[in-house]
């Protein structure tokens, strides 16, 4: 059998770019080693209710994203206005996540000290550490108390990560590249602002989404998409070879053990980064050793369901807890508002 491109992964990395290609009218096959596609997206319904075992929702960021429901015929569900908000918990209660300076000066979050600090942020020198943590670049330019009650609660919630271990350029490009370009967050967000916008462009709204129904329908939609004829599940890669300049020979094995030769002109790889030295270890002569070595946060995700409650709407679409507080949980979801 011979395509055009394989994709190692049918998570939603391996199937929305299958999708792209598929609507270039290219042909693509995917090889998923679980029995399911879809990754760390999953939808149950149990007692009448939906809960998703993996991400709850996402943000239209980028055009891509917009353009990927046009591409399905899909329409997100959009998160009421309250979704733009986060409560931040410090101490024995919740308080808003500032969204502009001037809630930035009133709040308890941060220092007295921070606080005034934050009026020389654009005239502080831009960083020239290219490897520079989120941490580190945080402090430098806001100071302790934002690192601590703003930006490591914020990537918990995005990567359960630590900020002291994500580079910025890698984790926060748009935030890095703020910065190198304007020198400043502050001078960055403006000139951000005032930068005229074409039309694709205003298509991220930055909205919050989910699906009616929950994400799974996602999966399904971009599953029908591509063909479920292209996607192999519980198919193991063996290894990767190249046959010629142009062709790539990949080896694997079905759900029986039996092993089967693919043959493509491009390969694509959404595994697990531990994954990848094995796969292409006869395809390059760099050391592959960091790829191995690289962690990713084990998670438990607890859903609860109630069937009458008081609140007629919540405030925001969460709470998120600094792990300066020492809490053991990264925070709580509203999905349901």
């Amino acid at each position: 059998m011979e395509t055009r491109t394989l994709i190692i992964g049918a998570g939603l990395t391996g199937l929305s770019t299958a999708a792209r290609l598929r609507a270039a009218g290219l042909p693509v096959c995917l090889l998923e080693g679980s029995a399911h596609v879809g990754g760390q997206i999953r939808t149950f319904r149990k007692d009448g209710f939906v809960f998703e075992t993996g991400p709850n929702t996402g943000t239209i960021a980028s055009p891509e994203v917009a353009e990927l429901f046009e591409l399905l015929g899909l329409q997100p569900e959009i998160a009421s206005p309250a979704a733009a908000n986060r409560l931040i918990w410090k101490g024995r209660s919740l308080h808003p996540l500032p969204r502009n300076l001037r809630e930035a000066i009133g709040t308890p979050l941060f220092s007295f000290r921070d606080k005034i600090r934050i009026l020389g942020e654009p005239f502080r020198a831009r960083g020239t550490e290219p490897d520079e943590t989120v941490g580190a670049m945080t402090r430098r330019r806001l100071g302790r108390s934002f690192a601590d009650y703003a930006v490591d609660p914020f990537l918990g919630g995005i990567y359960a990560g630590d900020p002291d271990r994500l580079v910025t350029r890698f984790a926060l490009p748009k935030l890095y590249q703020l910065e190198q370009q304007y020198g400043s967050f502050i001078r960055g967000a403006i000139g951000k602002a005032r930068a005229p916008r074409s039309e694709r462009d205003r298509k991220a709204s930055r909205q919050v989404f989910s699906i009616e129904g929950g994400l799974g329908r996602l999966i399904d939609a971009l599953t029908d998409y591509i063909g479920r004829e292209n996607i192999l599940t519980e198919s193991s890669v063996r290894h990767i070879r190249q046959s010629d300049t142009h062709t790539y020979s990949l080896t694997y094995a079905d759900a029986s053990g039996e092993e089967h030769t693919l043959s493509c002109r491009h390969v694509v790889s959404t595994a697990a980064a531990h994954l990848v030295p094995s796969l292409i270890e006869s395809l390059v002569t760099e050391d592959l050793s960091s790829l191995a070595q690289l962690q990713y946060a084990p998670m438990i995700e607890v859903a609860i369901g109630f069937r009458h409650v008081e609140a007629s709407h919540l405030p925001a679409l969460g709470a998120l807890i600094p792990s300066r507080e020492n809490r053991r949980i990264l925070g709580i979801l509203f999905p349901s508002d």
